[in-house]
């Protein structure tokens, strides 16, 4: 009798035993996941002390997780402290090596350090995963290498892929027009800049004073003068107000000097008839 009463304890301990380690472990597991919910929050709102401090805690409870070291990664680099986050997104992709996210994190963070060969190849490993949905993102960061290296053609091929598979992403856009700017192709700029400017890049100011400079170059005043006018009222208040109206009275410099120059030009060819 005796030893059934023992084993009937044992027993008894042993499911109390069990249950206690499952909640401990729930617990973990639910702390964990606060953490890293804090964390990624504190990270996109460029809080990063604090973003490392959660991230931190989130892996101490919930080891090695590949969605929580790409970002404890991200909170190491904008830390200043490379060689960590490159540790953190090195062992996130051991652990996960289909995670995108934290292979496009590692591709940049060399890209920043000038290992542009090392970016390249992580990038172009990402071009492979079919159904990645920021691939306009990685085309960007490909033709950023290229123009690096001076590769102009391969650079523009890169941006025009961005383009397409995704058609308002405005760095792309903008990119293309300020290299066809550089080369004096200022209708096609004029185009890109108007492109960079679609959805959600309709309030960034700069690709509205670039089409501005581009209209200038074409010589099409008045519309320069319109959209100047437009950059005014919408971005009434902010510096580009101020760039507007700096630009409208070098806009009638312009003119009158052209105005001059052409008047002077006439009077010139009557006097040597």
């Amino acid at each position: 009798m005796k030893n059934i009463l023992k084993l009937v304890l044992l027993a008894q301990l042993i499911l109390v035993g069990c249950s206690s380690s499952k909640k401990e472990a729930e617990m973990k597991e639910k702390k964990a996941e606060l953490h890293y919910t804090h964390g990624t929050q504190a990270l996109l709102n460029k809080e990063y002390t604090t973003a490392l401090d959660h991230l931190l805690k989130s892996n101490a409870y919930k080891p090695n997780q590949s969605n929580v070291l790409n970002n404890l990664g991200m909170a190491y680099f904008f830390k200043k402290e490379k060689k960590r986050a490159l540790k953190s997104l090195l062992l996130s992709l051991k652990i996960d090596p289909k995670n995108s996210d934290a292979r496009t994190n590692l591709a940049s963070i060399y890209f920043h350090m000038g290992n542009f060969s090392k970016a390249e190849e992580h990038y172009k490993i990402i071009l492979k995963d079919l159904v990645y949905k920021h691939q306009y993102r990685i085309h960007y960061n490909l033709a950023l290498i290229e123009l690096k290296r001076s590769n102009y053609d391969k650079a523009v091929t890169r941006l025009k892929s961005s383009i397409q598979e995704k058609d308002d992403y405005c760095p792309a856009n903008y990119k293309l027009g300020d290299l066809a700017f550089n080369r004096y192709d200022y209708q096609s700029a004029l185009k890109f800049y108007k492109d960079a400017t679609k959805g959600n890049c309709y309030n960034l100011g700069e690709p509205h004073m670039k089409q501005v400079e581009s209209l200038i170059q074409l010589k099409k005043y008045a519309e320069a003068r319109l959209k100047l006018s437009d950059i005014k009222n919408q971005f009434k208040g902010t510096r580009f107000d101020t760039l507007a109206r700096v630009k409208l009275n070098d806009l009638d410099t312009l003119e009158k000097q052209e105005y001059y120059s052409t008047k002077n030009k006439s009077l010139n060819n009557f006097y040597n008839k």
